[in-house]
């Protein structure tokens, strides 16, 4: 009986190994798609402009951002710079899309880049700088947009508004929620 014993355990204790290694296989998995997620995927700022505005956006555009958005209702703003080489501008698939205007602001542009203002650490700023030379789109987000054409009357804002700089050749983005 002790032989019979033995065995048992012994057998119990190989499948207790064999269940250990698939459980590390499975969290070395799961590390390193988490990984991999996160390395490739839910801050690519690249591809959501790219497809908001229709323009192309090249993979070693230098860019900086500010995230504002948390809470329940996900208010707040999104603030992207992209910087452009000469070579690898967007300015012929902005001047070729009728949603994108030359500059000046019309008067709804004006007052949603520089009238409305987020809080940052720093303080208060507008939405976007002042730009002389580029063209510039406000996408109107609402889900009221249809039953309300009038985006300043509205006691909510969601829209997406950017300049591009054709003097600098950079491209000033920023999604707005409250």
């Amino acid at each position: 009986a002790s032989k019979r014993t033995a065995r048992l355990q012994l057998s119990n204790m190989k499948g207790r190994t064999v269940n250990m290694k698939r459980i590390f296989s499975a969290l070395c998995i799961i590390i390193a798609l988490a990984f991999l997620l996160g390395s490739c995927g839910y801050n690519d700022y690249r591809s959501k402009i790219s497809k908001a505005l229709g323009i192309d956006i090249p993979s070693g555009a230098p860019m900086k951002s500010i995230d504002t958005h948390g809470g329940f209702n996900g208010d707040g703003a999104t603030w992207v710079s992209v910087g452009f080489t000469s070579g690898k501008n967007p300015i012929e698939q902005i001047k070729n899309n009728s949603d994108w205007k030359q500059l000046p602001l019309d008067e709804v542009a004006e007052f949603l880049a520089h009238d409305l203002k987020i809080q940052l650490d720093k303080g208060e700023a507008s939405l976007m700088p002042d730009v002389e030379n580029g063209y510039y789109i406000v996408i109107d987000r609402h889900s009221q947009k249809n039953e309300n054409d009038d985006i300043l009357g509205r006691a909510s804002y969601n829209f997406t508004i950017a300049i591009y700089d054709t003097d600098a050749n950079i491209l000033y983005y920023c999604e707005f929620d409250t």
